[in-house]
Parts: structure tokens; sequence; C-alpha cells
């Protein structure tokens, strides 16, 4: 399969708006290490409301700068490996949960945006506990970002409803319209 991405190499200096392209195969052997690695990340979905989870929560922050790590295309292709296989086993919210914060992870998203505005959509059905303020979403959760710039995940999943979450649509929308973070996340 041929793709073609935006190299962050390439674009190191270049308008997010702006795109070179670089053609490339992603290697089956990074995509499975990133199967891996989603396989062997906690279930953020099954965390109780009341309780803190932080080994739980910590051992997700690291797997999410690992995979940052590798390119967006290899990624890309491991979500969607990722999600054809246990996406069945684990079950939607599950599967496409660790999806979700890896996406939110990975992109230079806006802390907020207004509810009305096409960046607050939720790409299937809506998550429970995503903060809404003053009519405006944050688009981040469940992560937060302290005042050095560091992401922690602190959002609480409260459910799930409506169509699967598409992730792999909100993969390609957070990257086309937001491109990829520049600040350490890779």
């Amino acid at each position: 399969m041929l793709m073609v991405f935006c190299s962050p190499m390439a674009c190191w200096s270049c308008d997010r708006n702006s795109h070179r392209t670089t053609t490339t195969t992603p290697g089956d052997t990074d995509v499975k290490a990133i199967v891996a690695m989603l396989q062997k990340m906690p279930d953020w979905t099954a965390f109780s409301l009341n309780q803190a989870y932080p080994q739980e929560r910590a051992a997700i922050e690291q797997t999410a700068q690992r995979i940052a790590q590798y390119d967006l295309n290899t990624i890309r292709a491991a979500i969607a490996a990722y999600l054809a296989n246990d996406g069945q086993v684990l079950g939607t919210a599950a599967a496409r949960g660790k999806v979700l914060i890896i996406n939110k992870y990975l992109f230079d998203l806006p802390a907020t945006a207004p509810a009305s505005s096409s960046h607050a959509r939720t790409f299937g059905g809506g998550w429970w506990g995503q903060p809404v303020f003053d009519d405006a979403v944050c688009l981040r959760w469940p992560w937060s970002v302290d005042d050095d710039g560091t992401w922690h995940l602190t959002g609480t999943f409260g459910g799930f409803t409506g169509p699967p979450y598409d992730a792999l649509q909100a993969f390609d929308y957070y990257r086309e319209q937001f491109g990829r973070r520049t600040d350490g996340a890779h």
C-alpha cells in the first residue's frame, strides 16, 4: 500500500497549512509494535468515576508518548489494524477510548472551540464527561495541560452514547485541521 504524508522532518519549518509530501509504506514491524502498545495500554473506560488511578494514568501517558514517536502514517495504519481486531474483542468503548486518547494527544488541538464549531464534532456518538464551558467544548479532553506544558490524562470516562466513535475519521480531521503537535509529542 502506497501512502502520501507530510513528513514531520520535511515540514519542520513550514506553515502547518502547507505540505510537502513524501511517499512511504508503514513498516509492518512498527505497526505491530504500536498495536501491541495499544493492547497493553490500560482501559481508561473502565476507571471508576470516584477513583484516581495514578499508576494506570501514568502508564497511559507513557504509552501515548511512545506511540507519538512514530510517523503519523504508521500510527494511522496501526490504529486501523488495532480496531479491526481488538475493536471487536474489547468492545467499542474500550478499544475506541484508547484511540481517542491517542488522537487527542498527537494533534495540536486548541484547548476549546465553540460548541457550534465543526471542530467540536464528536465523530460518532457522545463521550460523557467531556467538559463544555460557556458554549465552548474542551477539545483536548480527556487531556489537561499544566503550566509547564506537560500533558496529563485527567479526564474521566462517564459513558458513551450514539453511533461508534469513528477514530480514523477523527485522526484524519485533526491531522488536516490542526496538524501534529510540535511541543515534544514526537
